[in-house]
């Protein structure tokens, strides 16, 4: 009987202990799933597209269409696109391209340009369904440049086609007749382009609005250095919205002190 009476004792605390080690790993394993919540890093996505001419940062080269779909793919057609610009200029090829994706999208384009964004750059800033600028912020004409010759670096394609009007094509060289078709293509699918962004974006703008902003951006009328200031943009017609606002002019500070 004493033998039996201490089996059972022994058996009850055998028991006893198993249910500890139980409740221990039971616990432990809570731990490790609520520290491991707790670890975990969230993962943050950008809410914009930042376009410049700089490789650096992981930002968007305006030079680079494949940077540009890169981060573009992320959003859906009809997602609402926050774009900041800080440009200098860029090449027709990537640029165009860039203009022509953006010119397809469904959703709200805004555009906010913190310093300037000069001819391509513009070119692209005026695919905004809504432009924001500093007080101190510029645009310019986007008339495309191309290269002439050892001596002229690069002209406007306008100064070529007006060239052409006041020689004639019987005095100009065999390769500046080439120059002048290519240039005159180039400067009818410019505003051919800025026509068609505008009045998607703009359809509120009378066509004599339109045409207005085109002749002050794409004919020609200015050198292609010429920027243009707040108070210009409005007298052209165009409706920016000032100032940026202040989170976008903290993620331009983030990068460019």
């Amino acid at each position: 009987m004493i033998e039996i009476f201490f089996g059972l004792l022994f058996l009850i605390w055998l028991k006893e202990v198993l249910n500890k080690k139980d409740k221990i790993y039971n616990n432990k394993n809570n731990e490790d799933i609520i520290n491991t919540n707790i670890c975990k890093p969230k993962i943050s996505s950008k809410d914009y597209i930042f376009i410049t001419n700089d490789t650096k940062y992981g930002l968007v080269d305006i030079n680079s269409e494949d940077q540009f779909i890169r981060e573009y793919s992320k959003f859906k057609l009809e997602d609402e696109l926050n774009i900041l610009i800080y440009v200098s200029g860029g090449d027709i090829g990537p640029s165009d391209a860039i203009f022509h994706i953006l010119s397809k999208h469904e959703g709200v384009i805004n555009v906010y340009i913190p310093t300037y964004a000069y001819s391509a750059g513009s070119m692209l800033a005026l695919c905004g369904d809504n432009i924001y600028m500093n007080e101190y912020s510029l645009l310019s004409p986007v008339d495309p440049q191309v290269e002439y010759n050892k001596e002229i670096d690069q002209i406007s394609v306008k100064s070529m086609i007006d060239l052409k009007e006041q020689v004639g094509l019987e005095k100009l060289s065999d390769q500046e007749i080439l120059r002048y078709y290519d240039c005159q293509l180039l400067y009818d699918d410019n505003i051919r382009n800025l026509k068609k962004v505008l009045k998607r974006n703009f359809n509120k703008y009378s066509n004599y609005k339109i045409d207005k902003i085109i002749k002050h951006f794409a004919h020609g009328i200015y050198p292609h250095a010429k920027q243009f200031n707040v108070d210009e943009l409005y007298d052209i017609g165009l409706n920016v919205i000032t100032p940026v606002p202040d989170k976008y002019n903290k993620i331009f500070k983030k990068y460019y002190k």
